[in-house]
């Protein structure tokens, strides 16, 4: 496995602490205000996906914020791509062919959008890019992890490789102390002699 971030660490974190669905595993903490609103239909192959703002939000902070909110989800969804074809992770579907629409966001703003729905007025469209390929792939997936990524995680986010390494390593370090410490003694004791 490749070096992660911290960020890509806390995805792992959040995945075997039982997060096991991409609205479950995307932080929405610095997002408060947005929900990510998604609707699709297999069938007919219609895909909507937008971010609905809270109109207490002005809309130069609602774009400056909409830009981290895309790069951040695109990095959390990266970090599951990359696992999913690493063989860590793998996805069941939940929906079977059915319509799947619904809302992501924190808890607190689905809590806002339940109660009034009207304060989301403003609808930002998200770019045909990667995100909308990849949420799509993943909304109506369970994501479930593979006993190498618990491992993975118990070791301290080391590989088993990583750590024989390190063992190695320790090992040829400790033998060449001693063949030091050995090699000055029999000069020590030779010269005494």
């Amino acid at each position: 496995m490749r070096s992660l971030s911290e960020d890509e660490k806390l995805v792992i974190c959040g995945l075997i602490k039982g997060k096991n669905s991409i609205s479950d595993l995307f932080d929405f903490t610095n997002y408060e205000g947005y929900l990510i609103e998604y609707k699709i239909e297999p069938y007919s192959g219609k895909k909507k996906i937008k971010i609905l703002v809270n109109s207490s939000i002005e809309m130069n902070d609602a774009l400056d914020r909409f830009v981290s909110l895309q790069i951040n989800l695109a990095r959390t969804l990266n970090i599951v791509d990359y696992l999913i074809k690493e063989n860590y992770l793998f996805v069941i579907n939940l929906a079977h062919g059915q319509s799947v629409q619904g809302r992501m966001g924190s808890q607190n703003e689905l809590a806002r959008f339940k109660e009034n729905s009207n304060l989301y007025s403003t609808e930002i469209p998200i770019p045909e890019n990667f995100i909308i390929p990849a949420i799509i792939s993943l909304i109506d997936k369970q994501i479930i992890y593979t006993k190498a990524l618990e491992e993975y995680f118990e070791n301290n986010f080391k590989t088993k490789d990583e750590i024989h390494n390190q063992k190695t390593q320790l090992i040829s370090v400790v033998a060449l102390i001693t063949a030091i410490v050995i090699g000055t003694a029999s000069i020590i004791v030779s010269i005494c002699d």
